[in-house]
């Protein structure tokens, strides 16, 4: 059953699906619920924070310092057990330890959350008061798999990084010092590391948070929360390989102040297309949202059943996401709907109105018609689409009923 349990110094906070192992503060493990350990931090606790000197610039970030700094005084609470969610709330002190002269002290609070219903994600909101200037700030993660294949998600897609530096052709080639960048990738909601031959793996998500670093051994991954640098250009030239502009302060840039960071853990069985990652990433940086209503007379009283759950659109399959709705530039009376192909492999699937429609057609990215859609049974038609397909759908209707 799930709850609170103590085992020596450890604290076990077990939830309908994962276990989560505490030790000083710190989240050490994370089991299945059939008790099987699936993350372990050995070196670096999970979700760990690091802060580190960053003497980089507004366009290239520092040489990578030889030692790092976690939080401190670590707290833990369970502020939250009931029908939706656990939740856990740790305050610590992160301090950059190798500064020069003013070493301010950073307080955190980080909230790890389990939900109890529809997702597996295991979310974490990190809330950062900053008073430290040229540091890097990041959240680590240990890889749960021997050899690991990493991916990231791209504009409409996604591609496998290869974190090895090319010899002759890498930051790392040119000077050891800078060797980081080769192992640094833009992100946009999630970095997915599994193996298939292993039959795990997992994706790290996040909101609006751009890089992801992967380590030397390929044995950790650093999502990037907070770089503090208040200058464009250096006036320091061996802490970047090279010189891109002038020396300016931007005493903003210093990211001085408080910062909430959310991001997720989502572990699968080794097949990110079957996962449907970028389904969950996307519910995590578009979340639904609950709105009390009073329920019909008839049901209040107890003389009909609750309505049944409803929703304007549904497709399938999963791996086919919404990605908007808007109206026509040219015609007032229709929707334009576009979806996504998500897993890179052909799809043909249905979409499904809650209200009768009327019409339906296809039409490019500028929303000129290219053909027409049959409408089976007044409510849905079927799609087909490639790998990572754009499809721009035309939809009107029946307003009458």
């Amino acid at each position: 059953e799930p709850g609170v349990f103590t085992a020596g110094e450890a604290v076990e906070v077990k939830g309908t699906r994962y276990t989560l192992v505490f030790e000083a503060g710190k989240l050490r493990s994370i089991k299945d619920k059939d008790g099987t350990t699936i993350l372990t931090g050995k070196q670096l606790a999970i979700n760990e924070l690091r802060i580190f000197n960053d003497r980089g610039d507004s366009y290239l970030a520092g040489k990578m310092p030889a030692r790092f700094f976690t939080t401190t005084g670590n707290k833990l609470e369970i502020v939250e057990d009931g029908p939706v969610r656990t939740v856990i709330r740790i305050t610590s002190q992160l301090r950059c330890g190798n500064k020069w002269f003013f070493k301010p002290t950073n307080d955190v609070v980080q909230h790890v959350m389990m939900n109890k219903h529809g997702t597996h994600r295991i979310d974490f909101i990190t809330r950062i008061e900053n008073r430290t200037r040229n540091i890097r700030i990041q959240a680590c993660f240990p890889v749960p798999v021997d050899r690991p294949v990493f991916r990231t998600e791209v504009p409409f897609g996604h591609v496998e990084r290869d974190p090895a530096s090319q010899e002759g052709n890498s930051w790392g080639s040119k000077n050891k010092r800078f060797a980081h960048y080769d192992r640094s990738f833009p992100t946009i909601n999630w970095m997915d590391v599994s193996s298939a031959s292993e039959r795990k793996g997992m994706a790290i998500m996040n909101i609006g948070l751009p890089e992801q670093e992967i380590s030397q051994d390929r044995d950790m991954v650093f999502l990037t929360l907070l770089r503090s640098t208040g200058y464009i250009g250096t006036l320091f030239p061996g802490n970047v390989p090279l010189l891109l502009g002038p020396f300016y302060s931007i005493p903003e840039a210093y990211e001085i102040g408080s910062h909430e960071f959310r991001y997720s853990v989502y572990f699968h069985d080794g097949d990110p297309a079957a996962a449907s990652i970028t389904t969950e990433a996307m519910a995590l940086n578009v979340p639904l949202h609950a709105s009390a209503v009073r329920a019909p007379k008839a049901t209040r009283e107890g003389d009909a059943a609750p309505p049944s759950p409803r929703g304007f659109i549904t497709v399938e399959p999963a791996s086919v996401v919404v990605t908007a709705i808007k109206q026509s530039e040219d015609d007032p009376a229709e929707i334009v709907v576009r979806l996504l192909e998500t897993s890179g492999s052909p799809a043909t699937g249905t979409v499904s109105f809650d209200l009768p429609v009327r019409a339906a057609r296809l039409l490019d990215l500028v929303e000129r018609p290219v053909s027409g859609i049959e409408v089976h049974g007044s409510k849905s038609f079927t799609f087909s689409s490639k790998p990572h397909e754009i499809l721009t759908l035309g939809i009107t209707l029946d307003r009458a009923c």
